[in-house]
């Protein structure tokens, strides 16, 4: 409970931050041609890469650990 207590805090204080107003003019019934959706991948491909890089690294760390640690636990404690 002591923990928590300055989360509280912080969530008081979040309460208080204004959302920022939107500058964008979007309709709701508008639709995103796909080739808008490549072209803003190619332009932030840098992101794209990093994100999936780090996804695959994190996957084969978490799988290389889930298949080493059974043969750690039978020889430390048979």
């Amino acid at each position: 409970m002591l923990v928590a207590l300055p989360g509280i805090l912080i969530v008081m204080l979040a309460l208080t931050l204004r959302e920022p107003v939107r500058r964008e003019n979007v309709t709701l019934g508008s639709r995103v041609r796909f080739a808008d959706t490549v072209a803003y991948v190619r332009r932030h491909w840098i992101a794209y890469l990093t994100l999936t890089s780090g996804a695959a690294v994190s996957s084969v760390a978490s799988y290389a650990m889930y298949s080493w640690v059974p043969a750690l636990f039978d020889r430390q404690f048979a």
